[in-house]
């Protein structure tokens, strides 16, 4: 079931939107281990997007900003950037051996694709005209 919207000219903030892919997703019984995925995967994406760009509505996304997330993703390696400084306390991730080690191209392939499906579900929700991303 997807809820559609009106498209009308307000812009909505990433992270409410979010919300409610993270709702669809809910509705549609997808597992909790992908449910996660995508949360988390996005989160990383929009505070890079916030931080880099201060971008948090979903018009202003753009595919060179995708891009630029994806060479970053490939050049910060594995756990050294988190969604929310506060879990870094709980996590320890500095302690995994593979803390800083190369992201795998399939890991890659993972963010890739949770950020295609969401852009495209905000495509079909009318949240916007056009997905940011080509390929």
């Amino acid at each position: 079931m997807v809820m559609a919207r009106t498209l009308n000219k307000k812009k909505h903030e990433l992270l409410d939107i979010l919300d409610d892919f993270m709702t669809d997703c809910k509705y549609r019984d997808l597992r909790r281990a992908s449910i996660r995925l995508y949360e988390r995967s996005l989160k990383l994406l929009f505070k890079f997007l916030k931080n880099d760009y201060n971008i948090i509505f979903e018009e202003d996304v753009k595919e060179e900003h995708i891009r630029n997330y994806i060479k970053f993703t490939k050049e910060r390696g594995k756990y050294s950037y988190v969604s929310n400084e506060n879990n870094v306390n709980i996590n320890s991730p500095q302690n995994r051996g593979d803390f800083g080690q190369p992201i795998s191209l399939c890991t890659l392939d993972s963010y890739v694709g949770t950020i295609k499906r969401f852009f495209k579900w905000c495509l079909d929700n009318k949240y916007l005209k056009k997905i940011p991303l080509t390929k």
